[in-house]
């Protein structure tokens, strides 16, 4: 399995037309959780985010995935991992990311959010309903791109504050244009 390179303020595909990956390794977060990160450079074919991720690396990863592909048609995608094995939940949604857009996902309380950042503002793309997984994970990104590498920056997340505050909570992150 590749991974991405860190280069000063940004991570960076190391091999062509390969799926390359990066989660944080060294803590898990809580039930409710979130992750960010700025694609300076989008690669050509796909961009991909995990929450609430068991067992990274491994075959037996479990969590939820993040789809983003940048082929033509472009869209998006929200799916659970089970040991390894990926159920999309619901349609794909059509949606172009861009050279500096920020892709963004959350999991409060059962609902798994998809957000864009773009010009500043943040904007919901998707949600789907699903509580099979509720314990602490990881969060992560990856690509894969064969002539245009992706260039990433501004890799973030963690546990968010309470679900009972969680709509509230997310329109002021999308009102405020970021994530916290």
């Amino acid at each position: 399995m590749r991974h991405v390179e860190l280069l000063p303020n940004q991570l960076l595909q190391s091999t062509s037309d390969t799926d390359a990956n990066a989660y944080r390794s060294n803590t898990t977060y809580g039930s409710d959780q979130e992750m960010h990160v700025t694609m300076a450079t989008r690669p050509d074919k796909y961009s991909y985010g995990y929450l609430g991720c068991v067992n990274p690396g491994a075959g037996s990863l479990s969590g939820y995935f993040i789809f983003v592909n940048h082929l033509t048609p472009a869209n998006c995608s929200i799916s659970r991992i089970d040991s390894g094995s990926f159920t999309t939940l619901g349609a794909s949604i059509s949606q172009a990311f861009s050279n500096g857009d920020a892709v963004g996902a959350e999991r409060l309380s059962g609902v798994i959010g998809l957000y864009r950042k773009t010009g500043g503002s943040w904007a919901i793309v998707a949600t789907r309903s699903d509580s099979t997984y509720t314990a602490a994970g990881s969060i992560g990104f990856g690509d894969k791109a064969s002539s245009i590498a992706g260039k990433y920056g501004d890799f973030g997340g963690g546990t968010v504050a309470t679900a009972a505050t969680e709509r509230h909570q997310t329109r002021r992150m999308i009102q405020a244009g970021g994530f916290y």
